[in-house]
């Protein structure tokens, strides 16, 4: 009996998923999660790390990241988006050596 008991927790838990995605909520910032299955799990907070791809080019990792925080009751408490303001680009006397040895 433990053993089917055991078995249908386990498969219950191997169903479930996180993110409950849509087409209307695919591309929204706040997304929607499975409540039930966060307060399971006792999940506090979820970090997406995102990627910049364009067409035919390498990913490229620009430090941007999407981060979510849970309450005990599986409701998101809290979200924010990092994002880049201005990219400055410097060049430090050992770079400019080196171009100049190369030439």
């Amino acid at each position: 009996m433990f053993f089917i008991l055991s078995l249908v927790t386990y498969h219950s838990s191997l169903i479930s998923q996180t993110l409950i995605p849509t087409a209307e909520t695919a591309f929204e910032n706040q997304l929607p999660f499975n409540t039930e299955y966060i307060k399971s799990q006792k999940i506090k907070s979820i970090t997406f790390d995102i990627i910049d791809k364009k067409d035919l080019q390498v990913a490229e990792d620009k430090g941007l990241l999407t981060y979510y925080e849970f309450n005990t009751n599986g409701f998101l408490s809290r979200f924010y988006n990092t994002s880049i303001i201005k990219v400055i680009q410097k060049n430090t006397f050992q770079n400019l050596f080196i171009e100049e040895v190369e030439k």
